[in-house]
């Protein structure tokens, strides 16, 4: 869940156009998403559901991911305003 927190903060910053820190961010939401897992497996503590609870936290911090890179500073700078660009050429 740490992951899913820290990407969300991931997918702000990339929103707001501050590119680099989203993406280190990115890549620590990602070391903690690998960790979880194989921590669980190796401490004993796997459980069906909380794979399954893995799994859906993961599509949840993907689709996160997804709406920061597509909306790139679009809301918030006029200059890379890509819905303008896109459809009013």
């Amino acid at each position: 869940m740490l992951g899913l927190v820290i990407c969300a903060g991931s997918a702000v910053l990339i929103a707001l156009g501050f590119l680099l820190p989203g993406g280190v961010l990115l890549l620590i939401a990602s070391g903690f998403d690998i960790l979880d897992g194989a921590l669980a497996r190796v401490s004993g503590h796997e459980q069906s559901y909380g794979a399954f609870l893995d799994s859906t936290v993961d599509r949840y911090a993907e689709a996160m991911t997804s709406i920061g890179d597509a909306s790139d500073g679009a809301a918030f700078t006029p200059s890379t305003n890509a819905w303008r660009n896109c459809c009013c050429p």
